[in-house]
């Protein structure tokens, strides 16, 4: 049963199994149940500040959707494709930077405190995202310079080891899979750990070892699921009408795939994120959730 927002459940009880003795499949299906608890409450959030966006960039000219590039390249592309309006790059630009951030962190502060008993309202993980958005956006900058290092030194090593064409790929494929699996809790960290930047990518490096393909196989199997979704983003706009209708009817379809697939990727990333954490730190649910409620409004504290 769904737990209603704002209440809380006995201190000190876990609502998912014990974390630090999950194995794969465990993390996946306690990630969907924790998902499952909450899902309206996400749903809510993920549409209001994700799925307003795309609606209203719908109506300022976004640029072409795939049906309309389809037909670009059909007619040889004739002339220079369309660019979206600077409206609605903007808008985009104020959803990336803003928006996203604060939905990453109030979405990640439902499903980690849900895991302990602590579900704050709309209004408070609204509240708790913009609270932590200056930490948030240093964290996102830190990953994008991360990975950005990551590709450089794939390449790089790649060339100087691999004889050959196949065995480059193969090398560089390698070289970036491995420390992005490390890294993959980073954000769970900020929330629980309060650790941010490059600290953040330090203690998800530190959580995932020695279990790297406990978290690969986790993120694998999500990844699968959420490239089907993708998928349907892309494909089921492009049956529908052109023009403006086509842009909105995009729009719906990604903003409700979106408030279904996206809080649902991070339910399983955060049970993953507690279960290495469990395997670190043996302090009980009410230590966590201590930890969580820190940092909410004042009026959320519970």
């Amino acid at each position: 049963m769904p737990i209603p927002p704002g209440t809380t459940e006995p201190e000190g009880t876990w609502t998912i199994p014990q974390p630090g003795e999950l194995g794969p499949a465990d993390v996946l299906a306690a990630g969907v149940a924790l998902w499952a608890r909450h899902w309206r409450l996400l749903a809510l959030l993920s549409l209001l500040l994700y799925g307003s966006v795309l609606i209203v960039q719908a109506l300022l000219e976004p640029g072409p959707n795939l049906r309309e590039l389809i037909e670009w390249f059909r007619e040889g592309a004739p002339e220079p494709i369309p660019q979206a309006s600077p409206r609605a790059q903007a808008l985009g630009t104020l959803g990336g930077l803003i928006l996203s951030p604060i939905l990453l962190l109030a979405t990640l502060r439902i499903l980690l405190g849900g895991a302990v008993g602590s579900v704050p309202g709309p209004s408070r993980a609204i509240g708790y995202g913009l609270r932590r958005l200056p930490s948030t956006l240093w964290l996102l900058v830190a990953i994008v310079i991360t990975g950005v290092g990551i590709f450089l030194g794939a390449g790089v090593v790649g060339l100087i080891l691999a004889a050959g064409p196949d065995l480059l790929a193969i090398a560089a494929i390698a070289l970036v899979v491995y420390p992005v699996v490390r890294l993959a809790v980073a954000v769970p960290t900020l929330v629980v750990d309060d650790t941010r930047g490059f600290k953040a990518l330090g203690r998800a490096w530190e959580l995932t070892r020695g279990r790297w393909w406990h978290t690969f196989s986790v993120l694998l199997v999500f990844g699968l699921i959420a490239s089907v979704a993708g998928l349907l983003m892309l494909v089921l706009p492009a049956l529908g009408p052109s023009g403006t209708a086509g842009d909105l009817a995009q729009a719906i379809m990604t903003a409700v795939i979106g408030a279904f697939t996206g809080p649902l990727g991070a339910g399983i990333l955060a049970v993953l994120y507690l279960d290495l954490r469990a395997r670190h730190h043996r302090d009980g649910a009410g230590a966590v959730r201590e930890l969580i409620e820190r940092h909410d409004p004042p009026s959320a504290q519970m």
